[in-house]
């Protein structure tokens, strides 16, 4: 490209870059946003919900990205806000957070006044994070039990204890691997909330594996899709 088309274009070229360049499923999550609240009524009022809780966390969460982890690895503010508001509206007993971090921040807050009362485990496959979310959880006055490394975690519970998984743990290799056990833990009725499914070959995988167990998911990319093209989806498990 020539020197001055370059400069007159460059403002567009970053712009595309930094846009979500998959309609498809830009398409599919505008239709499944559609059933999604035909599903859940109560996500009639999500806009609203979920302004107040991006206002609630936002602060903490540009420092935790600042000092403590980053933009990449930790749940965005839009995914934060999704699981705050779906606990309100849930009022979930059991919660699993698969990949401890900000992530258990946001469900331990809705746990320390919820009613009922929602018990919270965090589990990581790396043992030393572990000790991060501990300290992070703590030093803003939230408890730090029920903090799991991966091999106790999956040995020791029963398949069915959880109203709501979220499975953000490790490589996409490790999420891959470790999908259909993930499946499991949520019990009937229940959900299991998939984050970064804009990895085509991760999706792929999850498409499959759903499909092959007759599990229904929605595309969550119109509420939790962020700056990085990431987004979510919604399991319903029978």
């Amino acid at each position: 490209m020539e020197l001055r088309r370059y400069f007159r274009l460059r403002p567009y070229i970053g712009m595309y870059r930094r846009l979500d360049i998959t309609p498809v499923q830009t398409a599919r999550g505008w239709r499944d946003d559609g059933t999604l609240r035909e599903r859940i009524p109560a996500l009639d009022e999500y806009e609203a919900m979920a302004s107040v809780s991006r206002e609630k966390f936002a602060a903490d969460h540009a420092r935790y990205v600042a000092s403590v982890s980053n933009d990449v690895m930790a749940a965005s503010i839009e995914l934060c806000a999704f699981m705050d508001v779906f606990c309100q509206i849930g009022t979930p007993q059991r919660v699993v957070d698969l990949g401890s971090g900000f992530s258990s921040y946001v469900f331990r807050s809705y746990a320390k006044n919820a009613e009922p009362p929602c018990e919270v485990h965090s589990v990581d496959d790396h043992a030393g994070w572990l000790g991060k979310t501990a300290e992070y959880l703590e030093g803003h006055g939230l408890d730090a039990d029920r903090l799991w490394h991966w091999p106790d975690f999956i040995s020791q519970i029963e398949p069915g204890s959880f109203d709501v998984v979220l499975h953000d743990m490790g490589s996409m290799e490790f999420r891959a691997e470790s999908l259909s056990q993930v499946l499991t833990l949520a019990k009937s009725g229940g959900h299991v909330i998939l984050d970064d499914v804009h990895k085509p070959a991760y999706r792929k995988h999850v498409h499959q594996v759903l499909e092959s167990e007759g599990l229904e998911y929605l595309s969550l990319k119109k509420i939790t899709g962020d700056s990085k093209a990431r987004f979510a989806y919604l399991v319903f498990q029978k």
